[in-house]
């Protein structure tokens, strides 16, 4: 930068291998032209990400909100990796989690640019959950899942469904994350992301707060 110093916002799923695989699939025509995608987080407190009761993940003033402004952000980057900007959000948030001060249920849509629509669900609650894919793409020959083990499958015209490579994980973005951020450091590269681009999910949370407030559909960039 100007300043002589490098910034990187780190949103380590630019890095998670699963959603590369999905891009490059969707990129090669893998399920035809896309027609809609869901995006789903639903999990317990996990005590490795959430700590104890007092934790700064549950207070508002230190979180600035709930799942949408935190986990939401980590699925809506693929989805955006994948489909470009959001142009507009509509959805509705609850609090099934009574620790989380702030919202702890998030229903939204996500309408981008070019037109196409997908399903955003957030769910934290202190209860079992049935296994159900982080991401569902629907193309227009077929369909690509990112299951919760770091699978990918691909159900298309012409072949049966099938895993796609080996099964990496969530937790194997960092590692993509951290390198990319060194090699900024040391070597002058420029990260895969931009911290301009980073800001795309703070709106995107942003948006879907004021519609919840307003049941209308709101806009990202406005």
């Amino acid at each position: 930068t100007a300043a002589g110093v490098s910034f990187m916002v780190a949103e380590n799923a630019q890095y998670w291998p699963e959603i590369l695989t999905v891009r490059d699939l969707i990129s090669e025509g893998a399920i035809g032209e896309p027609i809609t995608a869901r995006a789903a987080a639903l999990i317990p407190p996990l005590p490795d990400f959430y700590g104890p009761d007092d934790s700064w993940r549950f207070d508002a003033a230190a979180s600035g909100g709930g799942v949408a402004i935190d986990t939401g952000s980590h699925w809506i980057r693929p989805l955006r990796m994948w489909f470009g900007e959001v142009e507009e959000i509509t959805g509705a948030i609850g609090h099934p989690y009574s620790r989380m001060a702030s919202e702890s249920l998030v229903r939204a849509l996500l309408r981008f640019d070019s037109g196409l629509v997908a399903s955003l669900d957030l769910v934290l609650a202190d209860t079992r959950f049935a296994p159900d894919p982080l991401f569902r793409v629907t193309g227009t020959t077929g369909e690509l899942l990112v299951e919760v083990d770091g699978t990918v499958r691909i159900n298309a015209k012409g072949r049966r469904m099938e895993q796609v490579g080996e099964a990496a994980g969530y937790l194997e973005s960092y590692g993509g994350a951290f390198s990319d951020f060194a090699s900024a450091v040391l070597d002058g590269t420029t990260p895969a992301a931009s911290a301009a681009y980073a800001l795309g999910e703070l709106r995107c949370a942003l948006a879907l707060y004021r519609s919840a407030e307003t049941g209308s559909w709101e806009k990202v960039w406005a």
